[in-house]
């Protein structure tokens, strides 16, 4: 059984973005799409947090080596608002 907050690895065009299942709801870290983007996650995140139409929450999960740390997670439903919104 795969643990709620398990983080997965999902390869996009060479990125490595993590992405966690909630129940039918998947959800992709902020950062590593900023990452991505070669933008900066802390700004987007805050901007993301003031923002009515976002589905996202913190989860708390593990590392490779069994640290725990926190992410900021969007629903994948609301990326394309928040992608439309950097234009």
């Amino acid at each position: 059984m795969q643990d709620k907050n398990q983080v997965q690895v999902f390869n996009f065009h060479g990125a490595q973005l993590e992405v966690v299942m909630r129940g039918s709801d998947l959800f992709v870290s902020v950062r590593r799409v900023c990452d991505a983007l070669g933008i900066a996650p802390n700004m987007q995140i805050e901007k993301l947090k003031t923002k009515s139409w976002t589905n996202d929450m913190m989860i708390i999960s593990l590392d490779e080596a069994g640290r725990a740390f926190s992410q900021f997670m969007l629903r994948i439903r609301s990326r394309p608002m928040w992608l439309f919104g950097l234009l």
